[in-house]
C-alpha cells in the first residue's frame, strides 16, 4: 500500500536509510533532503518540518511548505514538499511541489503515484486548486511524470523559461482528478518475420501476462507520427524509420481492475539499419530502466494489445 504522511517516528530509521541512498547517487538538488542531513534525531527534524509548515522561522524569501513522506508497505520510498503559495521566483522555477524517490525504489512508477497523492493532498488539505511543477528540460523522466499526471488530472503546459542558461519546463496541474476520458494514442508495429516489437506487462488482478505495442499518448497539436518518434527517442534513444499509417482501432479494456478506453492510431515502421540485428531493446528512461522490449510471435499464445489489429 502506498501513502503520503507527514513525518512519523515509526518510519525514521527507514528515512535515514533513504537519505544514505540519496547521498550515493548524483541527483538534482532537493531542499528537503539537504535540510534533513543536518538532523540527528527525529524530534528536532519534526520540529523543523512543523516550523516550515506553519511559516515560523522561515528564511528570507521562503514560503510555508508541508513535508510529506511517501511510504510503501511501512518503508520510506520518497519525499514530497508542497509550498503553500508562490513567490515571483517560484513562478519561474521551483513551483509548488518538489519531490525525490529513493534510488532503489525507482523504475516502478512511484514518482507518478506519489505526485497524484500529493495533488490530492494539496486539494483536500491545503485547498490549492492548481499546482505548478518545474524541472530541467533534460530531466526527461520528471518531465514525463509531470505531463502524465497533467493528462490524468487536467491542466496545461506553461511556456518554458531559461534560468542560468538552462531551459526549465513548467506544467500546471489541476489538483482534483478529472473524470476518466477517452485517451488518444499512437503505437508502432515493427515486424521481424511473424514477430512484433513489444513490452511485456502483467495484470495483477487478472494474474495475466500480456504484451503491448510501443508508443504513447498523443499530445495536443502533435501528429501521430511525431508521437511515435518522440516515444521511441525518450524510451530507447532512437527514432524508427519509414513510419506509415495503417489503421485506427478502439480499445476498451480493464487493467488492474480499472477500465480504460483508447482510440489508437496504428503505424507500421522500420528499425534504423544499424539496429536491425538487435532483438532486445532496453529502456533508457528512469521509469522503464528495469524493462525491455522484445520481438514477440504473433499468435494465440500471446495476448498483444491493442487487440484486433493483426
Amino acid at each position: 500500500m502506498l501513502k503520503l504522511v507527514r513525518p512519523k517516528k515509526a518510519y525514521w530509521d527507514s528515512f535515514l536509510q533513504g537519505l544514505e541512498e540519496f547521498k550515493s547517487v548524483p541527483m538534482p538538488y532537493n531542499e528537503n533532503i539537504a535540510r534533513a542531513a543536518f538532523f540527528t534525531n527525529f524530534k528536532d527534524y519534526k520540529q523543523d518540518c512543523e516550523n516550515n509548515r506553519l511559516g515560523r522561522k522561515l528564511k528570507e524569501n521562503y514560503v510555508p511548505a508541508t513535508c510529506l513522506w511517501l511510504i510503501e508497505d511501512k518503508k520510506f520510498v520518497g519525499i514530497y514538499d508542497i509550498r503553500h503559495r508562490l513567490t515571483d521566483s517560484l513562478k519561474v522555477t521551483g513551483g509548488h511541489i518538489g519531490y525525490a524517490v529513493v534510488p532503489s525504489a525507482r523504475g516502478r512508477g512511484l514518482a507518478k503515484q506519489g505526485l497524484k497523492l500529493c495533488c490530492r493532498y494539496a486539494h483536500d488539505v491545503l485547498h490549492i486548486q492548481d499546482v505548478l511543477l518545474t524541472c530541467d528540460a533534460d530531466n526527461i523522466a520528471s518531465y514525463k511524470t509531470m505531463k502524465s499526471v497533467m493528462t490524468d488530472f487536467g491542466g496545461l503546459e506553461a511556456p518554458a523559461v531559461t534560468v542560468e542558461n538552462k531551459e526549465k519546463k513548467r506544467v500546471w496541474i489541476k489538483t482534483a482528478p478529472r473524470p476518466v476520458q477517452i485517451r488518444p494514442l499512437a503505437v508502432a508495429v515493427i515486424k521481424k518475420g511473424n514477430r512484433v516489437l513489444a513490452f511485456k506487462g502483467y495484470d495483477d488482478k487478472k494474474r495475466e501476462t500480456f504484451y503491448r505495442l510501443i508508443g504513447g499518448g498523443i499530445e495536443f497539436a502533435e501528429k501521430g507520427q511525431e508521437t511515435i518518434k518522440r516515444e521511441f527517442m525518450e524510451e530507447f534513444g532512437f527514432e524508427p524509420e519509414n513510419i506509415r499509417y495503417k489503421t485506427t482501432v478502439e480499445n476498451i479494456f480493464t487493467f488492474n481492475g480499472r477500465q480504460g478506453h483508447e482510440i489508437v492510431l496504428v503505424y507500421e515502421a522500420d528499425l534504423p539499419p544499424a539496429l536491425k540485428g538487435r532483438n532486445i531493446f532496453y529502456g533508457i528512461e528512469e521509469n522503464i530502466q528495469d524493462r525491455y522490449a522484445e520481438f514477440v510471435p504473433v499468435g494465440s499464445q500471446h495476448k498483444i494489445y491493442p487487440e484486433g489489429i493483426f
